[in-house]
């Protein structure tokens, strides 16, 4: 018990989040993505799919886009509240705002969900999966949320797929938003550009303060943005992209459920990156080169505790496509990657300066057929192997075809490989970890419809994904081992349209899932959720938006069903001038009383209002 006592310490209160799929598991990366923010994508066209910048409908598998209106109409501070009406997808929050917040993709596990930002993977590499909570919106240009296995482009934890969180890159207007509400809330964002003859500068930050219900339960936030893009030549860009969070949580309560006044966790994230893209006769090479430090300290004056946990990645990565034709492409390039974690406690020292590398090869084929007749169709596949020095060497593989059928009708199919790497923490910390672990695996298939008619459009999706090799802990010894297993299956469905003055957005998700060794479901899944995103501009001048959201109960620790919940937000925005907009949003309508996790109550209702000032 002093080990899990000593792990539950460096987390810094986020231990009851680790067993949410049912056993501690954790996330290790070993993963980069492509330069996205080179692409001068549309609503159409995505980044995170593929190793070369794809139209939707020349994908075989399923995409969600969250584009910059939605951000703004929504008015969300936050990321995580705008993937909450994401098909097969579950945001769960630990209360209040600040607290430890994850996603189960398809069913997966929050650690087998891998988290980029502009290509710069966010994933703790030390023992828990990404938290949500810190992820501010200001600056965001676009969200994509690719669904299903894609570590034959990714590697390691893109088991449920990749999220990717993509900032502005362009433009020289400059937005200062400013608002306050209920709890204690106030934030303050902006966001500019500037042209410096063949180089461009984005700015953006944001300043975040809230309070929760009870004493010392507050959250204070500071993110800031920068990019510069470099047009060296015609065919040569060069960029530099940085984020710096600080923020600071009051935790009212210690591990063991006692008040806790004066407990606080201080996190302290930079994340750098230098994305270089030359295109020239049939030929574009991608590489960039990347660093990500992480600092989380959490102490308790009153108890005499603290404890630490520091995180490094660095990475590099090469991508060189050939276009044969405007048919055909094909892409391969390698990863390098190296993580290091370091450790302590009032407990004692933890892992001091324990470190892993990888090394990793791919490809990908892209093509169609079939262009000249009434119906197309695309066909991809993909390799990648990934050598480790710490868990060795895994392979992953991923296919897919889809076809035009008719007009407007599109049929799918698709089949990936995923795998999850053992966190540094699970393989060497002192007492808890196990060196002979290997990595979590899965096999998945998807079948897909998608018809689009212009002004409504429709697609269903059913997904079976089976999970092998889940690294789980239990008495007498709770040292992790590869004895897991599961099977998740499910079907996602979304409607959405748009007349004139309307636009709608209706989405169901059904989701089974049994941890085959117990025969039980697993935990903090829905059976189903739906969501309804609606939005009413009745003049040019106003924008009135509102969401819904159904969820069904779900199963939590020691066997606790939680009841199903329905919440409504509203919010309408009205361009007073062309460079004056007030706003104000209302958050759980109705006041609903629920929780995410048991024992920590979502936030109550809670009124917003604020202005928007254009230069």
């Amino acid at each position: 018990m002093r080990h899990l006592a000593l792990v539950a310490a460096i987390l810094g209160g986020g231990i009851p989040v680790l067993a949410q799929s049912g056993a501690p598991v954790s996330p290790a990366l070993s993963a980069v993505s492509a330069s996205p923010a080179l692409s001068s994508y549309s609503d159409t066209v995505v980044v995170t799919a593929s190793l070369e910048e794809e139209e939707t409908g020349d994908l075989p598998i399923s995409i969600s886009v969250i584009p910059s209106l939605e951000i703004e109409e929504r008015q969300a501070p936050r990321i995580l509240d705008l993937l909450r009406t994401v098909p097969g997808l579950d945001v769960v929050q630990q209360g209040s705002p600040g607290k430890f917040t994850s996603v189960f993709l398809r069913g997966t596990n929050s650690s087998q969900t891998l988290v980029l930002w502009n290509g710069i993977p966010l994933n703790d590499p030390s023992f828990g999966g990404f938290d949500w909570a810190f992820l501010d919106t200001a600056g965001v240009e676009r969200i994509e949320v690719v669904r299903g296995p894609t570590s034959a482009l990714y590697g390691s934890e893109a088991i449920g797929g990749v999220i990717q969180v993509l900032t502005r890159d362009g433009g020289t207007a400059t937005d200062l938003r400013l608002e306050a509400g209920g709890d204690g809330h106030r934030r303050g964002s902006l966001g500019s550009g500037l042209d410096l003859g063949a180089a461009h500068l984005d700015l953006s930050a944001a300043v975040l303060r809230e309070d929760g219900e009870v004493s010392n339960d507050f959250y204070d936030g500071d993110d800031a943005v920068a990019r510069l893009s470099w047009s060296a030549r015609s065919d040569l860009e060069i960029q530099g992209i940085a984020r710096w969070n600080d923020s600071e949580v009051g935790l009212p309560f210690d591990f063991l459920g006692n008040p806790s006044p004066r407990q606080v966790s201080d996190r302290t994230s930079v994340e750098i990156a230098v994305p270089v893209a030359w295109a020239a006769r049939g030929w574009e090479v991608e590489a960039h080169v990347l660093q990500h430090d992480s600092d989380l300290d959490t102490r308790d004056p009153d108890a005499g505790s603290f404890s630490f946990v520091d995180s490094q990645r660095r990475g590099a990565r090469l991508v060189v496509t050939r276009l044969v034709n405007d048919r055909f492409w094909i892409a391969g390039g390698s990863d390098w990657e190296r993580e290091e974690v370091t450790t302590g406690s009032t407990f004692g020292s933890g892992l001091r300066e324990d470190a892993q590398r990888t090394w990793s090869a791919f490809a990908q084929l892209h093509g169609s057929m079939l262009e000249d007749t009434a119906r197309p169709l695309s066909f991809e596949a993909g390799v990648r192997q990934d050598d480790n020095d710490a868990f060795g060497s895994e392979t992953s593989l991923r296919t897919g075809l889809a076809w035009e059928a008719g007009p407007g009708l599109r049929l799918r199919a698709s089949y990936g490989e995923g795998f999850r790497a053992p966190s540094l923490g699970e393989l060497f910390f002192p007492g808890f970890g196990n060196p002979d672990l290997e990595p979590e695996t899965s096999e998945s298939w998807e079948l897909g419809l998608d018809l689009d008619r212009g002004r409504w459009r429709f697609t269903v999706a059913a997904f079976d994904t089976d999970l092998e090799g889940l690294i789980v802990s239990g008495p007498p010894s709770f040292l992790p081992f590869n004895v897991g297993r599961a099977k998740v299956r499910g079907v996602e469905a979304e409607a959405a349209v748009s007349r004139r003055t309307v636009s709608a957005r209706l989405q169901t998700t059904w989701l089974d899932t049994e941890d085959l060794d117990t025969g039980e479901e697993l935990l903090r899944r829905p059976r189903w959720r739906s969501s309804l995103v609606l939005t009413w501009r009745p003049a040019p001048e106003w924008t009135v938006t509102s969401v819904a959201r159904w969820v069904d109960e779900r199963l939590d620790l020691g066997g606790v069903v939680l009841d199903s919940y329905t919440t409504l937000d509203l919010a309408g925005a009205w361009q007073l001038h062309r460079r004056v907009e007030p706003y104000a949003r209302v958050e759980n309508l109705f006041d609903e009383e629920y929780e995410e996790t048991a024992g920590f109550p979502a936030p109550d209702r809670r009124f917003v209002g604020g202005v928007e000032l254009t230069f």
